[in-house]
């Protein structure tokens, strides 16, 4: 052949493998393992003999044995099978020329020599091993690249087409040996499961639904269950007696033979008889009908014509074939040796993949004697075949030969006949002609026909009394053409396809009107879009026009009040130091006469008043993007303990939150008694008020385990709480909680989401409270002071007026976390100071003076005060402030 077609076809062969996604040095390999297996296949043997010397304490007793045993007479090939299996030259010399025998129980081995047969058993099987590992691992490749990605292997598929190809029925003009019948057995079988499937079961089915009006007489077939019970049946079958046979170290074809004319010639007459030497007749055919098949038996003789040939013929559905069965034996063993195994799994790391999938159905296959059995092989892969068949809808397609001779554009009638016969085609042709194939059950039926009759109709009606009115619809030109079942619809093809034609002229008018009801639909969304466009243009426009008339105005009352104020600030100012003055007297007299808490409280609160003109906290906070979300329900569902996310009037008989001992259970309840009665006690001023408020919130600082407890308790009393007075009181707590102390973590995005969703103010002030010591986990010695509930309460920022050394006076905003370091720094920047660390502030009364260490937070000073002024009035340096 010319080197350039040569050539040409390499390069194709390449660009497939390639195809299929195997890399340069994977079909490097496979071409080594190709080249192995040629060299391996000229390795020839020679005998050899050697004098093993026995050595023994008495020289008289020694001897010289002679071992006849065989060594390969061409060790250069052998070199190069080593090289290119990348293996032991010495373990591959020993493979092919000895084998290990087990000599006591424990486990130790010994070498014997092989003679010439058995190793050309074992270079022979090893050479095939090889072979069938790598077609199986491309075929497998293959498989793989077709699937795109799909496990194929592991069938974990949910939907697959496989397409199956096998040998066609083998029969040869002169001698037919152990491949065509290996080859026919496989036929054989599924030519069983074409007859089960196709034939059989339809007229089960009839059997079944009680179906009548079929001429069965009409379809016949070759029953060919005695020849499937003559080749596989144990434990006399053919197959299982040459099984049996190749077992035995001397075994022959002649006995196996012999055998076979003893089980069979008497028992199964009409498919087995004998012929020796000195008979000549043949057992005629014979012929079996039944109701429903036409089941034809031939004779299965055997001649034995000569000393060395023996043969017999079987009855195949296809016909009688002539089988010579001197060579049966021999070809159905296949001799693995462990040693083989062990040798190809040591090979390098690519044959390792390409075997060791493979490697484990080697073994299962490999009986105790080290055998494996060709035909128990065909007949497992016949088996498996049909169990994947049986698990999903086949399609069979029957192919056939034109003539005998293979030759193109050349056409045989007889031998077209004779394969249509064979192949049961003409009863599958009657079969579906006078019988009815198609089948459905009633509900798969009025699901996929219910559609042809009116809505009204189909409506009230059962699947039998729809599937009957469905078919009747079709008037008297079908009538004929189905029958009703017990359980399904029988159906010719004419009505079938009549029935799908009328289906499918439904659909697609549904299809048009559905498409034009689409169509008219984006449209009007097309129309919709650019209307709500246009209004959002002239709204827009209308709305920009608004503004700006309302920014014009807004500037002209801003620069009139601008005006008015600066005429009389001076005045107010002068008037708010001349009332604080007087207050603060009149406090100082009303101390004096009182010791109670609420005396104190009433004081306190009534030197709060409001102011409009101070140094405002210009540093805000800004939400982090990478706090987690979860909303107060999703909280509630996932953590409250046998309660509801709803405001209560009553007191709860267990805490929202789990609790460990028994006295934080106690407190819980107590503490929420005390929430009830500072929501609903109308009875109570706001000095009292406030003295409740610290003491709830002094609870939660006291015992860090309730502070959680403290917030829940608070948000559920103010979850859709339609009483304005009642909700107000219950915010100004959480506001006093949360810039009291942090919340755990675990709770924190409930708190965000759920602050989030209250008025702008609110939101405002109770995010700001939440966000500045969010990630500090620090809290306050002590409950808000009575400066900040009232701002709370009045959602207005506090303000402290500060009295420097030399008497000046500034106001200043503070919130509830700001330490007196920070309160310092700012009054020192505001008088212009360049270096202001270091400084902090102090806190005096008439009866004592409080210093304030830097990390101190100014309103736990405050709040120390107004414990330790029980009688004692605040001292005009700390008056209480709220701006506007």
């Amino acid at each position: 052949m010319d080197l350039t077609v040569l050539r040409q076809k390499y390069e194709n062969l390449c660009s497939s493998l390639e195809l299929l996604e195997i890399s340069e040095h994977q079909q490097d390999f496979i071409q080594r393992i190709l080249a192995a297996i040629l060299h391996i296949g000229n390795l020839f043997f020679v005998l050899t003999k050697r004098n093993d010397n026995v050595n023994a304490t008495n020289a008289e007793s020694r001897d010289a044995t002679v071992v006849t045993g065989v060594e390969i007479g061409n060790e250069q090939e052998l070199k190069w099978c080593a090289y290119l299996l990348e293996v032991d030259l010495e373990s591959l010399y020993q493979l092919l020329t000895q084998k290990q025998v087990k000599i006591n129980d424990e486990g130790e081995i010994a070498f014997v020599p092989l003679s010439i047969e058995q190793a050309l058993d074992v270079r022979d099987s090893l050479a095939q091993l090889l072979y069938e590992q790598l077609f199986d691992w491309i075929l497998q490749r293959i498989n793989v690249a077709t699937m795109n990605g799909c496990n194929f292997v592991n069938n974990n598929n949910t939907a697959t087409i496989v397409l199956t190809d096998c040998y066609g029925f083998e029969r040869s003009a002169s001698v037919n040996g152990f491949e065509q019948f290996c080859i026919n057995l496989y036929n054989e079988r599924l030519e069983w499961y074409y007859q089960q499937k196709v034939l059989r079961e339809l007229q089960w089915e009839y059997q079944k639904d009680n179906i009548s009006g079929i001429d069965m007489q009409s379809i016949q077939w070759f029953n060919n269950e005695p020849v499937i019970e003559l080749l596989l049946q144990r434990p006399n079958g053919l197959v299982p007696a040459l099984d049996d046979e190749s077992k035995f170290p001397k075994a022959s074809a002649a006995r196996y033979l012999q055998q076979c004319i003893l089980n069979h010639q008497q028992s199964s007459r009409q498919l087995f008889t004998s012929k020796t030497t000195t008979t000549t007749t043949a057992a005629a055919a014979a012929a079996t009908t039944t109701t429903t098949t036409t089941t034809t038996v031939a004779s299965v003789s055997t001649i034995k014509t000569s000393a060395d040939k023996y043969e017999f013929a079987i009855r195949h559905y296809a016909g009688q074939i002539w089988y010579d069965c001197a060579q049966f034996v021999e070809k159905n063993r296949l001799p693995i040796r462990w040693e083989t195994i062990k040798l190809l799994a040591s090979i390098a790391q690519m044959f390792r993949c390409l075997t060791t999938n493979n490697i484990k159905s080697t073994q299962q296959q490999q009986l105790s004697d080290g055998m494996i059995y060709i035909t128990q092989r065909y007949n497992r892969a016949a088996k498996a075949l049909i169990d994947k068949m049986n698990k999903g809808g086949v399609q069979f397609v029957r192919c056939m030969r034109s003539n005998q001779e293979r030759e193109t554009l050349k056409f045989c009638p007889q031998t077209v006949v004779r394969q249509l016969r064979a192949f049961s085609l003409l009863a599958t042709t009657n079969n579906h002609r006078l019988g009815f194939p198609y089948r459905e059950s009633f509900d798969q039926f009025a699901a996929r026909y219910r559609c042809l009759l009116p809505l009204d109709v189909a409506r009230y009606q059962t699947v039998y009394e729809l599937s009957n009115d469905i078919l009747e619809q079709q008037g008297n030109k079908f009538h004929q053409h189905y029958r009703l079942g017990k359980t399904q619809v029988f159906m010719r093809e004419p009505l079938r396809e009549h029935l799908e034609s009328r289906r499918d002229a439904l659909l697609e008018s549904s299809a048009i009107i559905i498409q034009k009801n689409i169509r008219k639909w984006l449209e009007e969304r097309k129309f919709a879009k650019k209307r709500h466009a246009v209004i959002v243009l002239q709204s827009g426009l209308r709305g920009w026009r608004a503004r700006r008339e309302v920014v014009r105005r807004r500037k002209e009352i801003r620069k009139a009040i601008d005006m008015e104020t600066r005429k009389i600030r001076r005045l107010n100012l002068y008037t708010e130091t001349e009332e604080g003055c007087e207050n603060n007297a009149a406090l100082m007299a009303e101390c004096n006469q009182t010791m109670d808490s609420s005396s104190l409280a009433a004081v306190q609160m009534s030197n709060i008043r409001t102011v409009y003109y101070y140094i405002p906290y210009n540093k805000r906070i800004s939400k982090s993007l990478e706090f987690p979300t979860e909303t107060i329900e999703q909280f509630a569902e996932n953590n409250f303990k046998g309660h509801l996310l709803q405001m209560r009037r009553e007191p709860i008989a267990t805490p929202f939150l789990h609790k460990e001992t028994e006295i934080e259970f106690n407190q819980s309840l107590e503490m929420f008694a005390m929430i009830l009665r500072y929501m609903n006690n109308t009875q109570m001023n706001c000095e009292q008020l406030a003295i409740l408020g610290k003491a709830i919130i002094q609870i939660a600082l006291d015992n860090p385990s309730q502070r959680d407890e403290l917030l829940v308790q608070l948000c559920n009393q103010t979850y859709r709480n339609g009483v304005k007075n009642n909700a107000d009181k219950a915010w100004t707590l959480i506001l006093g909680a949360i810039n009291s102390f942090t919340p755990s973590s675990h709770l924190f995005p409930a708190l965000m989401n759920y602050f989030e969703q209250q008025t702008p103010n609110l939101s405002r002030q109770l995010i700001n409270g939440l966000l500045r010591q969010c990630f500090g986990g620090k809290s306050r010695y002590f409950a808000p002071t009575f400066l900040e509930q009232a701002s709370f309460k009045q959602q207005q920022a506090a303000v402290l007026r500060i009295k420097y050394s030399d008497k000046q006076e500034a106001l200043f905003e503070v919130h509830s976390w700001m330490t007196a370091d920070e309160l310092a720094r700012r009054c020192l920047q505001n008088r212009g100071v360049g270096d202001p660390d270091g400084w902090t502030l102090s806190a005096e009364n008439e009866h004592s003076i409080i210093y304030a260490p830097g990390n101190c937070y100014v309103y736990d000073i405050l709040a120390q005060m107004e414990q330790q002024s029980i009688g004692h009035l605040l001292i005009d340096s700390f008056n209480y402030l709220l701006t506007d």
